[in-house]
């Protein structure tokens, strides 16, 4: 009596494993992929060509003067919103905007050099 006894078969169950990892990897290619983009977006827009130190030199220095007749637009610097004190220098860019000294080079030296209240830039 000879029975036939049958395994049974694992083929579907090893082909549906495989396209599964093949799946798995390739969704792991894809992420890495777009991290790796990502990385490499962000150094790129970081690298911002700075303002030449000789233009921002070229700038108008004034002492500043309360009540000066108009000279001045406002009696505090737009960047770090402090007031200016009596005869300290004062920045004063071609589109009459004026600032602080170390401010303006600050803020040209990481924004492309555009003039931060009416974005006029100079290079």
């Amino acid at each position: 009596m000879s029975s036939s006894f049958k395994i049974p078969s694992r083929q579907g169950e090893d082909a549906s494993t495989y396209v599964a990892l093949a799946v798995l990897g390739l969704a792991l290619l894809v992420s890495l992929a777009i991290y790796i983009f990502y990385i490499w977006l962000r150094v790129f827009l970081r690298r911002k060509p700075k303002t030449a130190i000789s233009t921002i030199q070229g700038f108008r220095r004034v002492p500043f003067h309360r009540g000066d007749g108009g000279e001045f637009i406002t009696d505090e610097c737009t960047i770090c919103l402090d007031e200016y004190e009596e005869g300290a220098d004062v920045l004063v860019l071609p589109c009459k905007h004026e600032f602080h000294p170390a401010c303006i080079e600050r803020w040209m030296a990481k924004r492309h050099g555009a003039c931060p209240v009416c974005m006029c830039i100079y290079k």
